[in-house]
């Protein structure tokens, strides 16, 4: 498996001063870090970050699989979420090189700023299942999403201070809830996290306490997840997969203050952009993949990019 180029050991975008396990964070980059880290990482690359592009990245690919195949070969590509952007690019560049293509999760439905209204309706939908649960509506109505609008407005109200005082708010329950659509076993927590904060008894309030222990002892970042850039994201979203014009912090915050559930990650890249060298686009900018290659394409229920 190729690392993406600006990821990994492919030459990856980062800011070591403030990805240290020393700094405020650890390895991890929080808001007050990201302008320097930006700074630091334009001031490393300049001009050479506008060579971290998708058709770069899928010509990594494609010229490795042309050095090391054989005539017997078969060739399978799979692509997951932006893989599968990253595959279409590469069929795009190397038409009929691949036996066959997998997309997984197809994230060719829009601008990536869209993300957290495309996590508010995949919320919605998520509840109108709890909705047709006798068990699940049984404790939260016939309307559990109305019912879980109410119960966050109503925590904004004041309505469980106990709760609130341990750490949490609209903005940290949203970016929790979100974080759940990307892991199946987590989900159905969703429903009775917003029937704890609806009732608010002690027991209740022992569930957020135990919560908020648990979030406040993170793991260490394993190898893995250290291969990740920030970086690198914000450089293909920002030059590629966001919306022209672009929104501002003030607009995202804007549809946060309603919603139920988010991820708050178009605003991070939103609070870069208005500095960002964002490089230009190239003739494949856009284009969908012609091909005879058989392609399998698989959309879930829950994937949160939508498909037409």
């Amino acid at each position: 498996l190729p690392d993406h180029r600006g990821t990994g050991r492919s030459s990856r975008l980062g800011c070591p001063t403030y990805e240290s396990d020393e700094s405020e964070d650890g390895f991890n980059l929080s808001q007050a870090e990201l302008p320097g880290c930006v700074d630091e990482l334009i001031a490393t690359w300049g001009e050479g970050l506008s060579g971290f592009t998708i058709t770069n990245a899928a010509r990594d690919v494609g010229e490795f699989i042309e050095a090391t195949k054989r005539p017997e070969d078969d060739i399978l590509v799979y692509g997951g979420s932006y893989g599968t952007i990253w595959a279409n690019r590469l069929m795009v560049l190397y038409p009929g090189q691949e036996t066959g293509v997998i997309l997984d999760a197809p994230a060719m439905g829009g601008e990536l700023d869209l993300l957290d209204v495309w996590m508010n309706e995949l919320g919605h939908d998520f509840m109108d299942r709890c909705g047709a649960d006798s068990v699940c509506s049984q404790k939260l109505g016939a309307d559990p999403w109305a019912t879980m609008t109410q119960t966050l407005n109503d925590f904004d109200a004041g309505s469980c201070p106990e709760i609130e005082a341990l750490g949490f708010d609209r903005r940290f329950l949203q970016q929790i809830w979100g974080s759940f659509f990307y892991r199946w076993d987590l989900r159905p927590f969703l429903p009775p996290m917003v029937y704890r904060l609806n009732r608010c008894s002690e027991a209740d309030i022992a569930a957020y306490e135990n919560l908020a222990t648990a979030i406040s002892q993170p793991a260490p970042a394993t190898a893995s997840q250290r291969y990740f850039s920030l970086m690198l994201s914000a450089n293909i979203q920002l030059s590629e997969l966001w919306s022209d014009p672009a929104p501002t912090v003030a607009e995202l915050n804007a549809f946060r203050d309603t919603a139920n559930v988010a991820q708050s990650l178009p605003e991070v890249f939103a609070s870069m952009a208005p500095n960002w060298p964002r490089y230009p686009h190239d003739e494949y900018f856009g284009v969908s993949a012609g091909t005879s290659t058989p392609i399998l394409s698989m959309h879930g229920e829950f994937d949160f990019i939508p498909q037409e």
